[in-house]
């Protein structure tokens, strides 16, 4: 703490600077052990705070290949005629699946002529009762409007919870995006399509 050089990384990166701070004045005020204890407070507090504050990203073809990725990043990425494909940035939980799913109400709005919804959650390995409620009552009114909906990448828990949900008008998968896609464009593949797919390690 002497020694101000050692803190000029988290400024550089612009990470944990305020968790770096409020370390060094927690072991002045209140001495090594309950300043440190304090600090992981702090720093359990950020890493709350920046998931229920995450983004969904829409995702877009690179050029001909099977890889889909942010276009807000890459804007020349494509997108997918009558498809929208989302995924949000971070795990699904109580504190911030109202405001993601609030995000893919949002873009499925102002986007006419899409008939399937793809949603990635590669970064959900499980799914908490309030994450199910809301995909349950996004995929209702996406059923009420004639709309399909595909969750995609789907890890173990989050692919057994689902199932035992019984979406509507759903089709599970932990298949590529790619896979998705093309599930999707093959209306008959979709409808055939078992609940019950092999999981991926």
């Amino acid at each position: 703490m002497l020694h101000p050089r050692i803190f000029q990384p988290y400024f550089l990166w612009h990470r944990d600077r305020l968790i770096a701070l409020a370390a060094v004045a927690a072991v002045l005020w209140l001495g090594v052990l309950d300043g440190l204890l304090l600090a992981i407070g702090v720093s359990l507090f950020m890493t709350l705070r920046g998931l229920a504050q995450a983004r969904v990203v829409e995702l877009g073809r690179m050029d001909d290949t099977h890889d889909f990725i942010d276009r807000a990043i890459y804007p020349q990425a494509t997108q997918e005629e009558g498809l929208v494909i989302l995924r949000p940035e971070a795990p699904l939980f109580f504190a911030n699946v109202e405001s993601l799913l609030g995000q893919v109400r949002h873009v499925l709005r102002h986007r006419p002529g899409w008939h399937t919804l793809i949603l990635s959650l590669e970064e959900s390995p499980d799914l908490d009762g309030t994450s199910v409620e809301a995909l349950r009552d996004l995929c209702h009114d996406l059923d009420r409007a004639g709309q399909r909906v595909l969750l995609a990448r789907l890890k173990r828990h989050a692919h057994e919870v689902l199932q035992r949900a019984d979406l509507p008008a759903t089709q599970l998968t932990v298949r590529s995006i790619d896979d998705a896609v093309k599930l999707a464009a093959d209306r008959r593949g979709l409808e055939a399509l078992e609940r019950r797919a092999p999981l991926a390690d």
